[in-house]
């Protein structure tokens, strides 16, 4: 896999490492991925949005992805997803169910919805 560095043309090569499904079924895809914080020193924790509607926190390192929650249904039609307050691991998800719901990531929690209708 080729990626281009942001500071100039030169093109390198992507060593692949880890990688998983995210334990999403096979006809699902991913619409988004954000970055929540850091675990150790050489992994980080990340958050994932698919169209099954699934929530899936997990977690990357240099050699592994591990999945540590998985939210079935956390919407009805879930579109959008974002880092919400990055120092606490909160993020915010919202769907064409009309809620917008907020997650502490420490308890894989949802801990306030809001409905927007």
């Amino acid at each position: 896999m080729l990626y281009l560095n942001p500071d100039s043309t030169e093109m390198r090569l992507f060593q692949e490492t880890a990688s998983s499904t995210l334990s999403i079924t096979t006809d699902s895809y991913i619409y988004s991925i954000v970055k929540l914080g850091q675990k150790f020193l050489d992994s980080f924790y990340f958050a994932a949005i698919s169209s099954d509607d699934s929530l899936t926190f997990f977690f990357v390192s240099n050699t592994s992805v591990t999945v540590d929650a998985i939210k079935k249904s956390a919407h009805h039609g879930i579109s959008c997803l974002m880092s919400w307050y990055p120092q606490r691991m909160t993020i915010v998800t919202a769907g064409r169910d009309g809620f917008v719901r907020f997650w502490g990531t420490y308890a894989y929690a949802m801990m306030k919805e809001l409905r927007t209708r």
